[in-house]
């Protein structure tokens, strides 16, 4: 399975549900509480003027009404996970992580 199908599976087990979203377009009707993901940057590592390895760097936004909700807790705990920053936007928390 490739690795972002891994992820997205991963942030389904967590939230519960299958509201978790790749790069969302604008036409796309979220229900709550879910987590939104995007390619955020790609990390490469040189050697000889070669790029042998890659890895695919993620921005991800926990969104859900409840301030004291697990579910953003558990992202923070994944591999890699760095919480970055919170914002509150239209009665609804929104976590953002980068991994």
């Amino acid at each position: 399975m490739a690795p972002r199908l891994k992820l997205q599976e991963l942030l389904e087990t967590i939230l519960g549900s299958s509201e978790v979203y790749f790069q969302p377009g604008a036409q796309v009707t979220m229900d709550y509480p879910a987590i939104v993901y995007n390619v955020d940057g790609l990390d490469t590592e040189w050697a000889d003027n070669l790029a042998y390895k890659q890895d695919v760097e993620y921005q991800i936004v926990v969104i859900h009404r409840d301030p004291d909700n697990e579910v953003w807790r558990e992202v923070g705990r994944l591999p890699n996970s760095s919480l970055q920053r919170t914002q509150v936007v239209g009665n609804f928390n929104h976590y953002y992580f980068n991994i």
